[in-house]
């Protein structure tokens, strides 16, 4: 069975996600990035990762220097006019 995993980022205030420990199955992760804990647990056949434009997209591409990874990204589009969010478009 194929796996798709759909997760997201965002801005945070330091410019940086703070360490974080996560425990799945047993396995203990320390990261910045919940979804990669979840990447290499399920290894998904597709990885699609959302944020706006303001997210740290710089941050992931370091991560991925490290820990390569594909990913599709998913780019949302606040509209405050309309108080509603959407997807803008894949990349």
């Amino acid at each position: 069975m194929q796996t798709t995993l759909i997760s997201v980022i965002g801005k945070p205030r330091n410019g940086r996600y703070n360490k974080a420990k996560y425990n799945l199955n047993g396995k203990l992760y320390e990261t910045d990035f919940f979804f990669l804990p979840l990447l290499e647990r399920y290894q998904p056949h597709q990885f699609f990762l959302l944020g706006t434009k303001d997210s740290i997209w710089e941050e992931v591409e370091k991560v991925r220097q490290e820990k390569p990874f594909e990913y599709q990204k998913v780019q949302i589009i606040l509209l405050r006019r309309f108080r509603m969010k959407f997807i803008m478009h894949i990349k």
